[in-house]
């Protein structure tokens, strides 16, 4: 018992301290797997593979139309890519305009989509911009679990957070990835010349997720199987028990295992980001006279190359060989463009030093612009970065490719908006602050309180002599203990339309079907359906509440997935599990993890107990 103490006291200090992704990612769980906790478990998800309006639920998280449900399982001979192929379903130019639907996305929350969205820009020609006028556009929103669309279905088309538990960067990759037309690895047609599907293992029912698309279908673009990719499910996706492996790598593969699916390690792989260059052609305006070996040309005409550098170039010096990451090498790069380098110095800098050139590498640095002020990417593309922090929080990588929209250009004042003190009085706090992203996500105290971090001092002349600063304002106030302020709207209730009002009504209205899809109408359209206090049907929910008073707090910091066993059994109301099919399906993955660890009442118990103070500690 004090062993498991110990241990449920580590894990809680991790989860306290939190990281970049504002939530610390479940390092036990997959993709996959937190996607069918959020719809109640395989057996619940074995009974609503049809939705409302003609659309169907497949592989978990793409809600496709039927026409393109008969399209990816089809045996036709039209020649297809590796995503959609029709151009109809690509996103025009690469554009990509979305929004948040109102009070579904605190500040914090939109901050860290929207890096994901940076990284996808960084290493494509993607771009996504928040919408205006525009009649195409993806919604993000907070209904029941983690899915999208699949490409663009024209007009508004859905993109679902969960905010109880899908909120993690590798989620927010894997979803908008669908919704830019990428499809799951493990259905690749080549498939099984690198893993091997357990038929045996799967959930009854659920077999047909694993079907292959049709070589016809799909064009891989000669890109080998991707095990890291940030669209791969893990080796228990749809397992009958929840533990049995449902995919097993080839034996030739079998190293790779332990990369796939996991949501703590997801970032875009190679193969990810060289698929989604081919699909937009972003290097079509190239010179045919840049030739990479081994790599591809980005929308840059520059060499992305495996190992993250653009070294792969035919006939260019590689700097400092000798230097060398003992991390993996993309994910080293991937880091290191991220600002990683600053922000985790220690550790990166042992690591993955030649990605953070701390060894005396620096193959990252354009040469042909040291002595230029312009930037590498568009203008609209960097003033769009800088707007949201990463002159701060990535300021290698933008002094790199976004010189001028960060006014990095002047050699005697190379940072700018730096030149004055904090006026609170912890310099390394306010540093901490900034390298996380919160002069963006705290616009009202950061830059005031923080400004020398936040590179948002009044005064831009140059540093003084001898690196002196202006003298700290001390009538600031200091910061309140959890940094970034609640948000303007407050959090979705738990009664409510989480789909769209207008849909659900138009499903109830049009075609009852608040009684013919029963659980998805309950998960996602509760009021119309009736459910919520005064209903007709309230009496439903009335054994469904909470019982513990910090069951809100612990379900948006994402415990109905880390911590089902407790969760799903006494915050149903906050886990959202309060509807007739969903409550049949918690309960029977409570029953399943109960009988795979054995009696762990009192283990869950102390937990609930430290999750409750490190919750009250951060809400203090």
């Amino acid at each position: 018992m004090e062993k498991i103490s110990l241990i449920l006291v580590v894990a809680l200090f991790i989860y306290c301290e939190g990281q970049l992704d504002r939530r610390t990612p479940p390092k036990d769980l997959t993709i996959d797997q937190i996607m069918s906790r959020m719809l109640g478990g395989y057996g619940a998800i074995a009974n609503r593979l049809t939705l409302p309006g003609g659309l169907v639920l497949k592989e978990l998280d793409m809600y496709v139309t039927q026409e393109q449900f008969n399209a990816l399982n089809s045996n036709s001979k039209r020649k297809r890519r590796k995503a959609v192929r029709n151009p109809v379903s690509y996103w025009d130019g690469g554009r990509v305009p979305y929004r948040f639907t109102p009070g579904h996305f605190d500040d914090g929350d939109q901050y860290f989509v929207k890096v994901a969205m940076r990284e996808l820009e960084k290493y494509t020609c993607l771009r996504f911009k928040e919408r205006t006028t525009e009649t195409d556009y993806v919604d993000m929103m907070d209904s029941q679990g983690c899915w999208s669309r699949l490409g663009k279905e024209g007009g508004r088309q859905e993109l679902s957070l969960d905010r109880n538990g899908c909120r993690f960067k590798g989620l927010y990759l894997h979803e908008i990835g669908h919704a830019v037309g990428l499809i799951h690895e493990q259905n690749r047609p080549d498939r099984d010349g690198y893993i091997r599907i357990n038929e045996q293992n799967i959930q009854p029912g659920l077999k047909d997720q694993f079907n292959k698309y049709p070589v016809s279908y799909i064009n891989t673009y000669a890109i080998p199987y991707d095990f890291p990719s940030v669209m791969h499910y893990g080796v228990t996706a749809f397992s009958r028990d929840g533990r049995s492996q449902t995919i097993s790598a080839l034996p030739a593969y079998k190293d790779k295992e332990a990369e796939i699916g996991r949501v703590y390690q997801k970032e875009l792989s190679f193969g990810d980001v060289r698929v989604l260059n081919a699909m937009y052609r972003c290097n079509d305006h190239c010179d045919d006279s840049v030739r990479c070996d081994g790599g591809f040309l980005d929308q840059n005409c520059e060499c992305i190359c495996p190992d993250g550098t653009s070294d792969c170039m035919i006939g260019k010096t590689k700097l400092n060989p000798g230097c060398r990451n003992s991390e993996d090498d993309w994910k080293c790069n991937v880091w290191a463009k991220q600002g990683e380098c600053r922000r985790r110095s220690e550790w990166m800098n042992t690591n993955c030093a030649r990605a953070c050139g701390s060894c005396g590498n620096s193959q990252n640095v354009r040469q042909d612009q040291e002595n230029v002020c312009e930037n590498v990417y568009d203008d609209d593309t960097c003033n769009e970065w800088r707007d949201n922090g990463d002159c701060v929080v990535a300021e290698d990588w933008m002094r790199q490719n976004c010189k001028m929209s960060c006014n990095y250009c002047s050699k005697s004042n190379p940072r700018p908006n730096t030149n004055c003190m904090n006026a609170y009085s912890d310099d390394t706090k306010c540093r901490g602050w900034a390298l996380e992203g919160e002069c963006v996500i705290n616009p009202a105290w950061m830059p005031i309180n923080c400004a020398s971090d936040c590179h948002s001092c009044k005064n831009n002349g140059s540093i003084p002599d001898e690196g002196t600063k202006t003298t700290r304002t001390p009538t600031q106030t200091r910061p309140p203990v959890v940094t970034t302020p609640p948000p303007t709207t407050p959090p979705p209730d738990s009664c409510e339309d989480r789909y769209p009002t207008s849909g659900c009504q138009r499903f109830q209205s049009r075609w009852n079907y608040c009684t013919i899809y029963k659980m998805w109408m309950d998960a996602n359209c509760m009021k119309t359906c009736e459910l919520c206090s005064g209903g007709k049907r309230e009496k439903e929910l009335d054994s469904c509440k909470d019982e513990n008073r910090y069951c809100p707090d612990w379900a948006r910091r994402g415990d109905c997935v880390f911590n089902p066993s407790y969760m799903l059994s006494n915050c149903k109301k906050s886990c959202r599990v309060c509807t007739s099919g969903l409550r049949e399906g918690s309960d029977e993955l409570v029953q399943q993890l109960m009988a795979e660890n054995g009696s762990t009442r009192s283990a869950v118990s102390q937990l609930s107990i430290l999750i409750a103070i490190c919750t009250v500690a951060v809400l203090v």
